[in-house]
């Protein structure tokens, strides 16, 4: 499957040990997951100064990126999108892009579109049991 996961995933995964932080582990592991310009660098923001991580491990994010995500950047000007949060139209534009078949995100305004140009838009625990479904 292809997978965008919202950067508030992302974090959540990278400074707990709970059930995000497995299930990106699972999802890295197992599917084709895709990431932009953009969702790394609000990654690399909110972690450096909303939460004042060390910048050896900001910094440490790109390696991360490189190893586990595959890289797409979509074009903005292709279509104007209009969504009441700015900050999550490049995310829906990337999922749109690369046609991905869930968007994971804890955004409720997100989570509210239910599904976007086909990509359904799930919560991580709500995908975790689809995943776990479909493997047994």
């Amino acid at each position: 499957m292809i997978i965008v996961l919202d950067s508030n995933v992302i974090i959540a995964s990278l400074i707990t040990k709970g059930n995000t932080h497995e299930l990106v582990r699972y999802v890295l592991k197992r599917h084709r997951v895709y990431i932009s310009k953009y969702i790394k660098n609000e990654v690399s923001d909110r972690l450096a100064n909303k939460l004042n991580l060390p910048k050896t491990f900001v910094e440490n994010l790109h390696s991360f990126f490189e190893d586990f995500f595959f890289d797409a950047e979509p074009d903005p000007q292709s279509e104007t999108i209009h969504f009441p949060d700015p900050k999550d139209i490049p995310i829906l534009q990337l999922a749109k892009k690369v046609r991905a078949h869930f968007l994971i995100t804890g955004d409720k305004e997100l989570l509210n579109l239910k599904k976007f140009e086909g990509v359904e838009i799930i919560y991580p625990s709500p995908f975790w049991k689809l995943e776990r479904r479909g493997s047994s």
